[in-house]
């Protein structure tokens, strides 16, 4: 094979791998899109299942898909961050596509980031109405201690089991035996739904711990790629705060040319007149 031959290989091989990384990229792109919009909605969709934790409608089959939509969330949170970070390590392309691609890795990342924050309120929100359960829980298992039988609903958060009454008086026909009975099974009961709300809260904060580092991970890009996101980020945000101020400083410009515009022409007018009073005066006094 001759040079030529060989170089023409070489160049042939080149933009094919550019090419190659285009279409990779493009894929990259397209499923980080795909993966974001799914985020965003199974993110609404737990907050929905949230707002009802501690409701009458708060039931197992709520409380089941509530996590698993946040296992679900947390896999794809994992994926986009990932996949993020692939983006900016495509090279190839000129100057302008290169460009083009950090700015789209910055768009991509502050959705996402927006999404995360949303995840993490949700799983926050979460978390304090299960610390209030555990409050009513305890209180409720004090008061059987105490003889008086109060048993929290399950899922409710603080219905009592019977007839919707906020405590359950000791009957006076009933004998001491079954009395001693309810009071423990109310107890065993409360401190049961105190083991499984804790269980609870120690996975709600895992998660958000998981996200946290989502967001260290986001921002470590910045530091892995140089502050050329950061600055591109830091200027997009400048524009758009200073197009405003533009704006304003251009009319107030325009404003400024018209009005200089206005007094040349008047005193340009003001001259012609004053000359022409001058001809006529030296006109007439010339043919006295």
């Amino acid at each position: 094979m001759s040079y030529a031959a060989a170089g023409g290989s070489r160049a042939g091989a080149g933009r094919a791998a550019v090419a190659d990384g285009d279409t990779e990229y493009i894929r990259l792109d397209a499923k980080i899109r795909e993966s974001l919009d799914k985020m965003v909605r199974n993110v609404a969709a737990l907050s929905t299942d949230v707002a009802q934790l501690g409701t009458t409608r708060d039931t197992p089959q709520v409380r089941e898909r509530m996590n698993a939509m946040s296992e679900e969330i947390k896999t794809l949170a994992r994926e986009i961050g990932q996949m993020i970070k692939r983006m900016g390590a495509f090279e190839s392309g000129t100057e302008n596509e290169k460009q083009a691609r950090r700015l789209q890795q910055i768009k991509v990342k502050r959705e996402f980031e927006t999404a995360l924050d949303s995840f993490r309120a949700a799983e926050r929100q979460k978390m304090a109405k299960e610390q209030e359960v555990v409050k009513l829980a305890r209180a409720a298992s004090m008061s059987s201690k105490a003889g008086n039988p109060y048993r929290l609903s399950q899922y409710g958060g603080g219905a009592a089991a019977d007839a919707g009454a906020p405590e359950r008086p000791l009957l006076a026909a009933a004998d001491d035996e079954n009395k001693l009975e309810r009071l423990q099974a109310d107890i065993d009961f409360n401190e049961a739904i105190i083991d499984e709300r804790n269980r609870d809260i120690e996975q709600i904060e895992s998660t958000i711990g998981e996200v946290n580092e989502i967001f260290k991970d986001l921002a470590n890009i910045v530091a892995e790629q140089g502050e050329m996101l950061n600055q591109m980020d830091s200027n997009i945000e400048s524009a758009v705060q200073n197009t405003g101020g533009a704006a304003k400083a251009l009319r107030i410009a325009n404003d400024y040319h018209s009005s200089a515009m206005k007094k040349q022409i008047c005193l340009g007018i003001t001259c012609v007149i004053v000359l022409a009073i001058v001809i006529t005066a030296i006109y007439y006094g010339a043919k006295h």
